[in-house]
C-alpha cells in the first residue's frame, strides 16, 4: 500500500486501490459489518479497522496479499483454521490469488468484538464507587472521612 499517503477515510484507502484490490477490501468491510452492525469503519495506523468498545480488527492491501490483523487472541482462536495461511503471531496474509475466505474473517470479528466486550469497562462499576465520597479539601481542616481513609492520611 501507498504508505506516503495519509488516509482520512476507509472510503479513501479503498480508493487509492487497483480495481480489483478494492472490490475485495469492499467485500471484507460489508462482510465485518454486517456480523457487527453497530460497528464503526476508521482508519487507524493509516489502515482500515474496525472498532467496536476499541479496534476489533485491521485489514490492508499489499502487493500479493490482503493482510488481517485481529490481534494474537484472534489468530489463536481460530488457529486450526488459519493453519493453510501465512502470518504470525497477530497476522494473516490472504493470497490475492485464492478467495476470500469472508466467512472465517467474520467470525474472527464476531470473536474479537466480544472480547472487546468483555473488556471494556462497565459504567458505573466499582473504579466509579470508589470514587464516590471523595473530595479534595478546598480549605485546611476540611477533609471527608473517605478522603482521609482513600488516601492513607493520618493526624500525627
Amino acid at each position: 500500500m501507498m504508505n506516503s499517503k495519509k488516509f482520512k477515510t476507509v472510503d479513501e484507502y479503498i480508493a487509492a486501490l487497483s480495481p480489483e484490490k478494492g472490490k475485495l477490501m469492499k467485500a471484507i468491510r460489508k462482510a465485518i459489518h454486517m456480523a457487527l452492525p453497530g460497528a464503526e469503519s476508521v482508519i487507524s495506523y493509516n489502515m482500515p479497522a474496525v472498532k467496536e468498545n476499541g479496534i476489533v480488527i485491521f485489514y490492508a492491501a499489499y502487493k500479493e496479499h490482503i493482510g488481517i490483523y485481529p490481534k494474537p487472541s484472534g489468530v489463536k482462536a481460530f488457529a486450526k483454521e488459519l493453519a493453510r495461511y501465512d502470518g504470525s503471531k497477530g497476522t494473516i496474509k490472504l493470497p490475492l490469488n485464492e478467495p476470500m475466505p469472508l466467512d472465517l474473517l467474520t467470525r474472527i470479528a464476531v470473536y474479537r468484538a466480544e472480547e472487546n466486550k468483555k473488556a471494556a469497562p462497565k459504567k458505573g462499576g466499582s473504579q466509579e464507587k470508589k470514587r464516590q465520597g471523595r473530595k479534595v479539601p478546598s480549605r485546611s481542616g476540611e477533609i471527608t472521612w473517605q478522603y482521609a481513609f482513600a488516601s492513607g492520611w493520618r493526624r500525627m
